[in-house]
């Protein structure tokens, strides 16, 4: 995605990047307070509590962010919006950048270092998710694999511990059932 064309397009101050499944413009605070589906081209205001859209920000007299959506309804109703999420921005002096995707480190471009920055596919920088080697990348990954197999298999440890006291209860209530049943017959 051309997240920094498209940020030029916009004339703001706020990040711009793809977040996967829609683009999100935002700030330190909130990476998506406007957000475009890609999915359904819909423009949505992230503190829009009961879904009213423009509406929203025209009683706020919020016109920064109005401005936005407008402009990003009018590129998806132009049709140029196809592009900036096909393409990748344009760099004329790139910097190597790594980061680590499901075990793969993965290289590639961006024009600055570290956040608000977006790497030429659109992707947020976080200084701690975006390294200027591989290396650190790559260890970035491990720690971060290492933290997931802890907290899952922590995770599974309480679940089989939750599902063992729902044994234990079962087996309560089958006992009970059958003492209750017996007191019935008997009388």
């Amino acid at each position: 995605m051309k997240a920094q064309y498209l940020k030029e397009l916009l004339k703001c101050n706020y990040t711009v990047a793809d977040h996967g499944e829609y683009i999100g413009v935002g700030s330190s605070m909130c990476h998506d307070l406007i957000k475009l589906d890609k999915a359904t081209m819909k423009v949505s205001y992230a503190l829009d509590t009961w879904h009213r859209g423009k509406e929203c920000l025209k009683d706020k007299d919020d016109t920064v962010l109005l401005d936005i959506w407008n402009k990003l309804e009018e590129l998806v109703e132009s049709g140029e919006i196809k592009a900036i999420l096909e393409e990748n921005d344009i760099i004329e002096n790139p910097l190597e950048v790594y980061y680590e995707q499901a075990g793969e480190v993965i290289k590639t471009y961006c024009s600055e270092y570290g956040w608000p920055n977006t790497t030429i596919e659109g992707r947020l920088m976080y200084e701690n998710d975006h390294f200027k080697n591989p290396i650190d990348a790559a260890k970035d990954g491990l720690r971060d694999a290492e933290l997931g197999i802890t907290g899952y298999k922590k995770l599974i440890s309480d679940k089989l511990e939750e599902l063992n006291k729902f044994s234990d209860r079962v087996e309560f209530e089958k006992e009970r059932y059958v003492k209750l049943k017996d007191f019935m017959y008997s009388h």
